[in-house]
């Protein structure tokens, strides 16, 4: 997956920078890993980029190779050398060629990875009991299971009632359009409320509205919390909104990110 390949990502892009030709030179690259040079694809599109700038004419005037100045050489073709990399320009077209043979050869990799691999999540064993704790777990199912004052959290109940809502959005034409007009209702609490409706009937939008998630568009109405208007800071505080987009960690189960946020916002004397 993307998650598990990010970590392999970061060394592998350090090595093919790192062997490139640039950072070190050819001629300094020891012997072990000049076959990661020949094979890196930086290297090659380092060596055509390289060698298109340095063969143009404006390289052409001459320097010293040696300190004395006795030998002279072009100043582009002196450079290339410098850093391994050959003069003539038919190597530009040669690298551009090993760079197409590289995709071709990664997309052709990869499709046949596609087609053959399949990695699906293994659903661990369903969890038995052994008999002596099913035949207790059915007794214990007798008894008054009612709950009691410490299976409950402790919080303010809060009832909270929304009243002619409107929310206006104006289009890049300069036309303002109604996607909530004048809607009310209320949630109890302790209640779970279903929300129902057509695709685009406004079911996200109205959910984005209640909990101050839009920062664009103009809203009318009004909202109250047991029969107070809301305070925008205290509602922020007693709300959780999770959004139809998964934004939630993906290494973490959902029992783990229900437990995280009950940490962030319940007491510590609560386990």
């Amino acid at each position: 997956t993307v998650t598990e390949s990010v970590p392999v990502l970061g060394p592998i892009i350090v090595l093919m920078i790192l062997f490139s030709g640039f950072v070190q030179p050819k001629s300094v690259i020891s012997d072990g890993w000049m076959w990661f040079y020949w094979l890196n694809p930086i290297s090659w599109a380092l060596k055509a980029v390289t060698l298109n700038e340095f063969a143009s004419p404006k390289y052409d005037y001459d320097t010293c190779v040696n300190a004395a100045c006795t030998q002279k050489e072009r100043m582009g073709d002196f450079v290339l050398k410098e850093y391994g990399n050959p003069t003539d320009e038919k190597y530009i077209w040669y690298s551009f060629a090993v760079l197409i043979a590289h995709f071709l050869f990664y997309f052709t990799l990869t499709a046949l990875a596609y087609e053959y691999i399949r990695i699906e999540p293994v659903p661990p064993p369903p969890i038995r009991q052994p008999d002596n704790e099913e035949s207790k777990a059915d007794e214990d199912n007798h008894h008054d299971d009612s709950p009691t004052k410490e299976d409950y959290l402790p919080f303010d109940p809060i009832s909270f009632a929304f009243d002619n809502i409107w929310y206006t959005v104006t289009l890049p034409n300069g036309e303002d359009v109604d996607l909530l007009k004048g809607v009310s209702g209320f949630f109890e609490p302790g209640s779970i409320t279903a929300l129902m409706g057509s695709t685009g009937a406004g079911k996200t939008t109205l959910l984005d509205v209640l909990s101050g998630r839009k920062n664009t568009g103009v809203i009318k109405g009004e909202m109250y919390h047991n029969g107070m208007k809301q305070n925008d800071n205290y509602f922020r505080r007693i709300m959780a909104y999770v959004e139809q987009f998964d934004s939630l960690p993906a290494k973490c189960t959902p029992k783990e990110i229900v437990e995280f946020n009950a940490r962030l916002r319940l007491s510590s004397a609560i386990s």
